[in-house]
């Protein structure tokens, strides 16, 4: 069985704007706003929707581990995984 995401996203080097759906990029707004520097901000689905407008600015833990985002702005989080988002 599919387990759930839980992701925290923390403003590092800078401020970024932010939106997370969950599900897809249809799902329901869990959050839109700007990530001040210095802010987190924590969800948990069993997929989860994330688009960053500045995502250089972040670091993401997914389930306690730190990640790496993939190239782009756009992404799928799962309990597993960061990929990025199909258009």
């Amino acid at each position: 069985t599919q387990g759930r995401a839980r992701l925290v996203v923390r403003a590092q080097g800078g401020s970024s704007w932010m939106e997370v759906r969950e599900g897809s990029a249809s799902g329901s707004l869990l959050y839109t706003g700007t990530l001040e520097k210095g802010q987190r901000k924590e969800f948990a689905a069993r997929r989860l929707q994330l688009v960053l407008a500045q995502p250089e600015h972040v670091l993401v833990r997914l389930n306690g581990n730190r990640k790496a985002l993939p190239d782009g702005t756009a992404f799928t989080v799962t309990s597993r995984r960061i990929v990025p988002a199909s258009s």
